[in-house]
């Protein structure tokens, strides 16, 4: 465990507005997608607050490419803080 914690510790963290949830299905399909991503190291989304935090390298990912893998699972994501 000591390997996953050093790798939290490096890097990014990302919360991002998410808009066209409407149920906890929509919610895990972006978080599963989310953990897809190359360079995320976790992902949580919230459908009561529609926000998404996402811990990820920076030097392998970015807010656009996260952006961009909520919106190809067919949601809408805005950058609220990096």
């Amino acid at each position: 465990m000591q390997t996953s914690n050093r790798l939290l510790e490096s890097g990014a963290t990302a919360a991002f507005a998410l808009r066209g949830m409407s149920c906890a299905s929509c919610a895990a399909a972006i978080e599963n997608r989310l953990r897809r991503e190359r360079g995320v190291t976790s992902a949580t989304v919230n459908l009561a607050t529609e926000r998404a935090s996402v811990h990820f390298d920076p030097a392998a990912s970015s807010p656009a490419a996260i952006i961009s893998a909520v919106e190809d699972a067919g949601y809408e994501a805005e950058l609220l803080s990096a």
